[in-house]
């Protein structure tokens, strides 16, 4: 426990020295001058990582390096070793020491080392398992070869057509990340339901994890824990009431039948044995090293504990205590429009303090992991935290932000850093936007690197909607800083738009067109189109976008489709948006047919023109199924919580 959290504080830079000379050639007028050498027992990271390295400089040069391990080399050349080899240990690059992920990169004109902390794992599937050595690889394809990964599969891989390539400058290079967690949840939402063939479903979520290694989304150590409590009214609902939350009418039951979300009373110190007791044996809904602290969801925004002891800890318990504005209904008791109760922060926070002393008493040093979530967001008004109390952040809100939202957050996190504690980022965020060309890639960059220069430990993002055709630039973005979390929003767009070649122009002016779009989305615009939980946009994206919108759009991407005609890379790039831009034509349409249908439901002919343009809509998904332009299954279900699915 002691080194996960040291890790928390180390710098994401070590070492890094360039010298004027250039490297040996590895390929040279299509020739291979050079070979990868592998340990002679490497490990599945350092073989997969050597396959990422031959195949990548295969594509750029036509030539296919020979992958040799290190007690079979002939000759004396310069090569490529990766891993833990012989050669790299008696150069004095051992990454044994390091961290989960963390790598060393030297660059010589004798050798190129590419040395990290690696583990055993199962990739690309496995982001659990330490992965130093391929982190390592990739830093050389991106820095040294130019490779970038605009979007999942080969259409949004750019790759440098050269006869020629060398090692590059000499260079020492460390590295250790800063984030010993970052993530990016699948947004898959359970099978295909015959939208795609089960090879198609794992082909393509094999692509997008493909993808998220290559951007370096990994979790050295694991920050995930989800709601703490789920099962504990099934295992103690009879005999331990004192445990859960005290209601108005003095009960200690759930408010309805979802029981694994049932509120507890976080004062209680029989529930912190029992909390710590399921800790040692591994009992905990989501195990872990760490203690889990996750209080459930609130399934009504006023249905915190009522007890004196958990009042005690409120920094203002004359706030908190609601009883008067509920009222009894039947068996259940229901809030009777109570406002939501203020701070809870300092409750929870004594919470997490109070499990970590009682845990202390089992094993040193133990963290704690709780969620700053609802109406506990705020950091503590009275209550100190240390870095042992590991706490995500979830926002509560969707992007475009105004002025006092962003505010709202920044005040937040900063609050949050000055309690002491550790924070992770734990959005939601990359769940709006449903399937249309919803930019907000700028506010999310600059509120991404505020966090992180304010000791962001880990990320963990809800989720990858992949919507690569519509959204790219977010999720572009959202990848470029958990590799480089300080570079300015727009040097990491260009990166994005020149993956375009002669057409970046148009794409840049195409994707500026839709965030201007996208920020029209304020105060006001929710407040009038407030329906749709974390999909707004499936409700009112018709109200935001118009098929205006589309046609100017059209026009930019018919002027980039002109200027990059003879290059096929870069006309496969745009087609893929035009995909996209089909996409959105087709579902703003949609919502225009069930909007009319809506407010006419008698109306047969109006039902019958909707199931035709979604009839239409569903047979352009099919055909871009296997396209990464959007998740056909992902969006199969928000479809279903629109109401467009069924009668």
């Amino acid at each position: 426990m002691v080194k996960i959290l040291t890790l928390l504080t180390l710098p994401l830079f070590g070492i890094c020295a360039s010298f004027a000379n250039d490297g040996f050639d590895i390929v040279s007028n299509g020739q291979a001058k050079t070979e990868i050498v592998l340990p002679v027992r490497a490990n599945r990271i350092e073989k997969y990582a050597a396959g990422e390295l031959s195949e990548h400089i295969r594509k750029s040069t036509g030539v296919l390096l020979p992958i040799v391990r290190e007690n079979r080399l002939k000759g004396d050349m310069p090569r490529i070793y990766l891993g833990k080899t012989r050669f790299a240990l008696q150069h004095g690059i051992d990454a044994g020491g390091l961290p989960p992920n963390a790598y060393l990169k030297k660059v010589s004109p004798q050798a190129v080392i590419l040395a990290g902390r690696d583990g055993n794992g199962t990739l690309p599937q496995d982001d659990r398992t330490p992965m130093g050595t391929l982190f390592a690889v990739y830093d050389f394809l991106e820095n040294n070869l130019g490779v970038r990964w605009l979007w999942p599969g080969d259409t949004g891989t750019v790759i440098p057509p050269k006869t020629t390539f060398s090692a590059g400058k000499n260079e020492n290079k460390k590295h250790i990340p800063q984030l010993i967690h970052s993530r990016i949840r699948e947004a898959s939402l359970g099978n295909p339901r015959g939208l795609l063939t089960d090879e198609e479903f794992r082909n393509a979520k094999l692509e997008r994890q493909i993808w998220m290694r290559r951007q370096r989304f990994a979790r050295g150590e694991s920050f995930q824990y989800g709601h703490g409590f789920e099962l504990y009214w099934k295992r103690f609902g009879k005999t331990r009431p004192d445990f859960f939350a005290l209601r108005p009418d003095g009960t200690r039951t759930p408010y309805d039948k979802r029981y694994d979300l049932v509120q507890m009373c976080v004062s209680n110190p029989a529930l912190h044995k029992q909390i710590i007791d399921d800790w040692l044996n591994g009992r905990q809904s989501f195990p872990g090293e760490f203690i889990n602290g996750c209080e459930n969801d609130r399934r009504f925004e006023d249905g915190h504990c009522l007890c004196p002891n958990c009042l005690a800890w409120d920094a203002d318990p004359a706030k908190t205590d609601r009883t008067q504005y509920w009222t009894k209904d039947g068996k259940t008791n229901i809030p009777h429009d109570p406002p939501p109760p203020d701070n809870l922060s300092d409750r929870y926070a004594k919470f997490w303090l109070a499990l970590q002393a009682e845990g202390a008493k089992h094993r040193p040093n133990p963290v704690v992991i709780g969620y700053a979530y609802f109406t506990y967001s705020n950091p503590p008004v009275k209550t100190r935290l240390n870095p042992n109390i590991l706490v995500g952040i979830v926002q509560n809100f969707d992007y475009p932000l105004d002025a006092e939202k962003r505010d709202a957050f920044r005040r937040q996190w900063e609050g949050g850093h000055k309690t002491g504690a550790s924070l992770y980022l734990r959005p939601n965020y990359f769940l709006a936007g449903y399937t249309l060309p919803y930019i907000f890639a700028h506010q999310f960059a600059e509120d991404y690197k505020f966090a992180y220069q304010r000791g962001m430990k880990g990320t963990d993002f809800d989720s990858l909607n992949g919507m690569f055709g519509t959204q790219g630039p977010n999720l572009y973005m959202l990848a470029r800083l958990n590799v480089e979390p300080e570079k300015d929003a727009d040097a990491i767009l260009d990166e994005y738009y020149q993956g375009f070649g002669a057409a970046a122009g148009k794409i840049r002016e195409y994707f500026s067109f839709w965030e201007r779009q996208t920020l029209k989305r304020d105060s006001a615009f929710s407040r009038k189109y407030p329906e749709g939980g974390w999909n707004p946009m499936g409700y009112s994206g018709n109200k935001l976008y118009s098929l205006a919108d589309v046609a100017h759009a059209g026009t930019l991407l018919d002027d980039a489709e002109k200027a990059v005609r003879n290059s096929p890379g870069d006309l496969e790039r745009v087609k893929f948006l035009k995909k996209g831009l089909r996409h959105t034509e087709l579902t703003l349409k949609a919502m225009n047919a069930f909007d009319e249908w809506k407010n006419d439901r008698p109306n047969q002919k109006k039902k019958k023109a909707f199931r035709a343009i979604l009839k239409e809509l569903d047979s352009y998904r099919h055909e871009i199924r296997n396209d990464q332009v959007v998740n056909i299954v992902f969006i199969q279900q928000l479809d279903w919580w629109m109401g467009w699915r069924g009668d």
